[in-house]
């Protein structure tokens, strides 16, 4: 029976569809809000599970680098603002790979006979979650279907982003020992620790001007935010083209990727400016170490301008790497790790033995083992629950093979809930910070089922076992002295060496790909009173691992 499908974005997107009386649609959605609304709202949709399986991860994987080979970056000069465009391209990539191949099989299976979007348009930033491009796509790579558009923003909305220039115009006072941070979070604040015991000053970069007595408070403690300024700037050094000639199975997808091409230039103008502006703080001002929990973008860029202007540069990443498997496995971890491993010049700290397996087994020399600096870590017990937690993500930031997608995730929920009560355990699920705003409705669908965004040194203290699939959830929980069940239903991804045996009591790592293990484990974790981590982490506590990194730098 042919078939018109309804598609959003996300659950703005819906609500306003929805809101136009279709009549006689099914529902494609696109992420887990949508997902979320349709079984709120008693709408037919397509259950993705269906349409997706490993081979369908694999293929997306391996045919999105192979157009990102294709594609010229001459004009990105700075290798860590080039290494976040390509994350973006990646993603804009798998948003359209994606669609295109899931719709083939749905057509396969029920004739599409019209296609319903919103028409919206919009960018707000490169990577902003805000970005409306569902449309654009649908109508360029399906022309040979009917599609009906709502509105006609992306016919004729012309897109306003600003062209930039940047600039610090604040001066650092002389005399004290400055370490420059790309920020202030993922457990930074134990760098903070760290500089108000040994009479170190600590300053950081900010797009948005914080209040008055905020930052008279910082000052205090010896912080000092550095607003990193731009005015408006008219130039003509938007003078290059972006690949006009990429296809996909026979469908061009050049103006897909680069949409909208104008305000894309704009981006790669204003990374060059921001670049220069971080040259010249550092020509401007002494520092002694400047430190990034990420190798691209701003972070990363602090990491380079450091390194050319003899500033001692060190990165710790916020992130979990590992060995690979096999190569679908190693490609995943190689593109995970080019966000967070920074030139060869540069050093990084492995702070744990998952991750210095990684750095080895790919021949990384620039590497420092130091042990856990900014994990959690939390080592009192007082209750013995059960905690869920992968990462999430949405249409616009899509990964795949490494990567739980939000309809497995979905599907997991409800494996979850219907276990429960057979545990004699509770189930606290934490979603990804971007579907807190789900709670409530993920609390309404699986009432067996505990969701909280509580901060993980609280939580941790409540937690018996961690089950995930891939997430830095896995390295806090290790060094929380909290075991981890890598709990794999789809039999396509295992993150690091792990037991797998159920019954083999005081593993540290369990990997499951068997429902039925899963109760098994459970009790057999329950049973363990010698846990080995020993396997996975260093010894040491994270305050005396800082306090060495940190002489061993500054000395």
């Amino acid at each position: 029976m042919p078939q018109k499908i309804l598609i959003a974005q996300d659950v703005k997107e819906l609500k306003f569809l929805y809101g136009k009386n279709i009549k006689n649609f099914k529902c494609l959605p696109l992420d887990l809000k949508t997902q979320l609304y349709c079984v709120d709202k008693g709408i037919d949709y397509f259950n993705l599970l269906k349409f997706s399986n490993n081979e369908f991860h694999s293929k997306v994987q391996f045919d999105t680098e192979k157009i990102i080979e294709q594609i010229d970056l001459q004009y990105l000069k700075s290798k860590s603002f080039r290494e976040e465009f390509i994350g973006w391209l990646r993603a804009r990539i798998y948003s359209i790979i994606f669609l295109i191949l899931i719709l083939e099989k749905i057509n396969l299976e029920n004739k599409i006979e019209e296609i319903v979007v919103t028409g919206w348009d919009d960018f707000s930033d490169i990577m902003s979650q805000y970005n409306y491009f569902l449309s654009y796509l649908v109508n360029n790579l399906f022309k040979n279907t009917k599609i009906t558009n709502i509105t006609n923003d992306f016919k004729n909305k012309n897109i306003h982003f600003d062209q930039r220039t940047y600039f610090f115009n604040e001066s650092l006072k002389k005399g004290r020992n400055f370490i420059l941070l790309s920020g202030l979070g993922y457990n930074f604040k134990r760098i903070f620790n760290w500089t108000i015991k040994n009479n170190y000053s600590i300053v950081y970069p900010i797009k948005e001007k914080i209040n008055f007595f905020k930052k008279k408070f910082y000052m205090l403690l010896k912080i000092y935010p550095m607003q990193l300024k731009s005015k408006l700037e008219n130039s003509n050094e938007l003078n290059f083209s972006f690949n006009q000639n990429i296809s996909y199975n026979e469908i061009p997808i050049s103006n897909c990727i680069f949409h909208p091409e104008l305000p894309l230039k704009k981006v790669i103008f204003n990374y060059k400016k921001q670049s220069e502006a971080i040259d010249t703080f550092f020509k401007k001002n002494k520092l002694k170490l400047a430190i990034s929990s990420t190798a691209r973008g701003i972070g990363g860029c602090i990491l380079e301008r450091a390194q050319e202007n003899n500033v001692k540069a060190l990165c710790i990443p916020h992130g979990t790497l590992s060995s690979g498997f096999d190569e679908k496995d190693k490609l995943y971890k190689k593109i995970i790790s080019r966000a967070i491993i920074p030139d060869s010049n540069i050093k990084f700290v492995s702070q744990s033995k998952i991750c210095e397996n990684f750095v080895k087994s790919n021949k990384i020399s620039n590497f420092l083992k130091s042990g856990n600096l900014i994990f959690t870590e939390t080592k009192k017990k007082t209750e013995s629950n059960i905690l869920y937690a992968v990462t999430q993500k949405d249409f616009h930031n899509m990964q795949f093979h490494g990567v739980e997608t939000f309809y497995e995730f979905f599907d997991n929920l409800n494996y979850l809930n219907s276990i429960c009560p057979q545990t004699n355990k509770k189930f606290i699920v934490k979603p990804h910070p971007q579907e807190f705003d789900s709670i409530n409705y993920l609390q309404n669908k699986f009432k067996n089922l505990i969701f909280t965004k509580e901060k993980n040194d609280t939580l941790f203290k409540k937690i018996m076992v961690t089950i995930s699939f891939s997430s830095t959830i896995i390295e806090d929980s290790l060094h929380s002295g909290v075991p981890v069940i890598l709990f794999d239903r789809w039999n396509r991804y295992q993150h690091c060496n792990a037991e797998k045996n159920p019954s083999k009591k005081n593993a540290a790592v369990y990997y499951l790909n068997q429902e039925n293990n899963l109760m098994q484990c459970i009790k057999t974790i329950s049973n363990s009173d010698q846990i080995n981590f020993e396997e996975y982490v260093f010894d040491g506590k994270s305050n005396n691992n800082l306090d060495k990194v940190m002489k061993s730098f500054l000395n």
